[in-house]
């Protein structure tokens, strides 16, 4: 099994860094709570059919990492 730094996870939607943590505020009634949110704790971004993304690798895509995601991702001692 191949694992991956989560620091190397970011949201399909947006680009924004991804926390090992389901977001905050799932509704029990939505159904199995996501594994990864952003690292503000809300949901990821939603795919073109409305289903909760799921965190994709960045490496060797930091040139697509939006200004926020990078300042997140220098903010945590790492460089895009």
């Amino acid at each position: 099994m191949t694992t991956v730094d989560i620091s190397e996870l970011v949201c399909p939607g947006c680009g924004d860094l991804v926390a090992a943590t389901p977001p905050t505020g799932w509704p029990r009634a939505a159904g199995r709570r996501p594994e990864f949110s952003h690292l503000d704790g809300s949901v990821l971004c939603l795919d073109s059919r409305g289903r909760v993304g799921e965190p994709v690798e960045a490496a060797g895509e930091r040139f697509a990492l939006t200004p926020r995601a990078e300042a997140a991702l220098r903010a945590a001692g790492g460089s895009p």
